[in-house]
């Protein structure tokens, strides 16, 4: 995964690098940071908050009016790259600024910065729990959460170290706060060549490379060619804690370490005590929590260790939810969110693949529970599904980018926040029809948003559209 990540920030680099903007554009600086929370509502459902990434901004909707459709309240300046907003009352709104390194609080009564909170490296999410209430941030290059105290600022925050990469997206109960650890992994770990030639290996040392299907080779290997180099070898950890290759091959012989395999982390509010789950998913995104404590997190699944590229074809990633229980560390289901897909075929119609939710990045529940929205980013949609089932109950286009998702229970609408078309498109939460879009400023050069869907859309780059590799 990090390889993954690591070559599409290159070729981000490269496009923005190797072009001459226009004039307008020369003091534009692109940065691409991610989205983790990027839209809220005020707990009296009279105001919709929208991070504006690229102008530095949070921009204020006013959705009280009759036909409920958005009215602009105020453009407020806050840090750099904000990605995450939050409401604390109807009058206080926290932007996490991840390249600033930095929280502004925000008074939404005159629309301005009250304070400004410095955090450590890349700060990404913000939620408000325990009693008395303090404010938790996930700080994800530094692998930890900050708590400070939104009554007393000036408090240097306590500090909770997370066993994990880039924990992110947060979600609250009001007693624990969860944290997706975005580069969790999938408990898979690379032996070495010795290992692998090794005569304590469960061949004795030959072949190397290993088969991969019982005692032979998926693909064939063509007659006629040269013998291949040896190499190292991707294993996974099963259910029983044994490392297998993809052919079920035990090497757990050869595996002299660990991993933490933590991919969730759940913090007592209290305490600042830590717990970790494990096997939900290997990149968790999004998370959030139902009326009932439960918590539902999304995210992709990575078959790194199979091997072979026609093997992997079209189905390298998949698209999976995560249910747990209220303060549990074990998941009590996990489903595949786009169960139309049976992964025997490579290639689906476009009427198919249409319906394939691609690069989950932010998820929301009803509130009583019967129905979830996941945001695809690459698939530029929207599906409803059952979070008890993974059933999934409809599907819907919106703009290009959307990453963040607020419900309006009382009115029935969904908010997303379509990053790369800076709109945010109005939804009926029954049939995902849409009821409105309101665009807003976007500094962004025209070069980056016509590159993006080449980086980012999974429905030109998969050929069953869930994923961005062919």
């Amino acid at each position: 995964m990090n390889a993954t990540l690591l070559r599409q920030w290159a070729i981000v680099a490269v496009v923005v690098s190797s072009v001459s903007f226009p004039a307008a554009a020369q003091n534009f600086v692109h940065f691409e940071s991610p989205h983790v929370h990027p839209v809220a509502m005020t707990p009296d459902g009279s105001r919709l908050l929208a991070v504006n990434t690229a102008a530095g901004r949070l921009e204020v909707f006013d959705v009280t009016g009759a036909s409920h459709y958005l009215v602009r309240a105020g453009s407020i300046p806050v840090g750099v790259e904000p990605v995450t907003v939050r409401t604390r009352s109807n009058t206080e709104a926290w932007v996490v600024n991840q390249i600033s390194d930095s929280v502004s609080v925000v008074d939404l009564a005159s629309l301005r910065v009250v304070a400004t909170l410095l955090t450590g490296d890349e700060p990404s999410d913000v939620v408000f729990a325990g009693t008395p209430q303090r404010a938790f941030v996930s700080v994800s290059q530094l692998n930890r959460i900050e708590v400070f105290q939104p009554t007393s600022l000036a408090t240097p925050p306590s500090l909770v170290a997370i066993a994990g990469e880039k924990p992110r997206a947060l979600a609250t109960d009001g007693v624990r706060v969860y944290a997706a650890i975005f580069e969790s992994g999938n408990e898979t770990t690379i032996l070495p060549t010795s290992k692998v030639s090794s005569t304590a290996s469960p061949y004795a040392g030959a072949p190397n490379p290993p088969p991969n299907a019982g005692s032979a080779f998926s693909p064939a290997i063509r007659p006629g060619l040269p013998a291949a180099p040896p190499v190292s070898l991707i294993v996974r950890k099963d259910s029983a804690g044994r490392w297998r290759d993809d052919n079920n091959i035990d090497w757990s012989a050869a595996v002299t370490w660990d991993l933490l395999g933590h991919q969730m982390a759940v913090v007592n509010a209290s305490t600042l005590g830590v717990q970790y789950a494990k096997r939900l998913m290997t990149v968790p995104m999004a998370v959030t929590t139902l009326a009932d404590g439960r918590v539902l997190a999304v995210g992709t699944e990575l078959l790194n260790h199979v091997r072979f590229e026609p093997n992997l074809k079209s189905v390298f990633v998949r698209v999976r939810d995560a249910l747990l229980p209220a303060g549990g560390t074990t998941a009590t289901a996990t489903f595949d969110l786009n169960p139309h897909l049976d992964y025997t075929q490579r290639t689906v119609a476009p009427a198919i693949r249409a319906l394939s939710v691609g690069d989950p990045r932010a998820v929301a529940v009803s509130t009583d529970g019967s129905r979830a929205f996941v945001a695809g980013l690459g698939s530029n949609s929207v599906a409803a599904f059952n979070p008890a089932t993974g059933a999934r109950l409809a599907t819907r286009d919106v703009g290009a980018g959307p990453t963040g998702l607020a419900l309006d229970g009382t009115r029935n609408l969904l908010y997303v926040l379509d990053r790369f078309d800076a709109t945010v498109t109005v939804l009926d939460t029954e049939s995902l029809q849409q009821r409105g879009r309101v665009s807003f400023f976007d500094p962004t050069p025209a070069v980056v948003r016509d590159g993006r869907p080449f980086l980012y859309n999974t429905r030109m780059a998969s050929g069953l559209g869930a994923g961005r590799l062919r």
